[in-house]
């Protein structure tokens, strides 16, 4: 996997080459913050999903998806940057206090560098074209967010939520 080195594109940003990069990955980025207002003000974290008699908790946060193609299509810097500024805005609107909330920011970058490291570890090539490819991917995902998921523990522990 390759990706346009930030630190490159940040030292030119109105050359012609780099600009459509700098409108995809602000017009993403965007779009993630949007997606995190809108799943803070919806609560669409801890959903009741009935599965026969049973109740089961679904979260729905398109940032982390947004974040991801990001990663795999740009580079992980960049994805890890939206990453942050959508969850730090998800955990404003949610009412973490400001200290919290970039604290609590830093687990879906954290999930989203370990799904990027792992994939490339894993030799994943990013087009998903082979079996061989989805299932690796697959099993970096799971490892990604179970790692990531004592990020929300600070959240319902700052919240004073139910666990």
């Amino acid at each position: 996997m390759a990706w346009w080195p930030l630190r490159e594109v940040l030292a030119r940003p109105f050359d012609t080459a780099v600009v459509p990069l700098w409108g995809i990955w602000l017009g993403l980025s965007v779009l993630s913050v949007v997606f995190a207002f809108l799943e803070a003000r919806l609560d669409w974290s801890g959903m009741a999903l009935a599965v026969g008699d049973r109740a089961v908790g679904v979260s729905i946060y398109p940032p982390v998806a947004i974040a991801t193609l990001v990663a795999f299509w740009l580079g992980p810097t960049y994805g890890a940057t939206t990453a942050y500024v959508s969850t730090f805005v998800s955990g404003l609107v949610g009412g973490l206090a400001i200290d919290r909330a970039a604290l609590f920011a830093l687990g879906t970058p954290a999930e989203l560098l370990l799904l990027w490291f792992l994939a490339l570890m894993l030799r994943v090539r990013p087009g998903l074209r082979e079996y061989r490819d989805w299932w690796r991917f697959v099993a970096a995902a799971i490892i990604a967010t179970t790692a990531s998921s004592l990020d929300i523990m600070l959240y319902n522990e700052a919240l004073r939520l139910p666990i």
